[in-house]
């Protein structure tokens, strides 16, 4: 599958430079990156709960290859 950052990536090399730098391995910086972002916050009651839940979507992106 082709990454939709592919063109960039071609572009400006250096990206993948500082992943290497940061211990990627050169599969690591072929993988398809998510990002796994919540509205987590200890002020907010309605929130407390999303931290477990991002957590969580983190570990089954791990679980799967990601």
């Amino acid at each position: 599958m082709s990454q939709k950052c592919q063109h960039a990536r071609d572009l400006w090399s250096q990206l993948d430079a500082l992943r290497l730098g940061m211990n990627y391995s050169k599969e690591d910086v072929n993988k398809l990156q998510v990002l796994v972002d919540d509205c987590y916050g200890e002020s907010h009651p309605g929130s407390f709960h999303l931290y477990r839940l991002g957590d969580e979507a983190v570990r089954g992106v791990h679980e799967s290859g990601g």
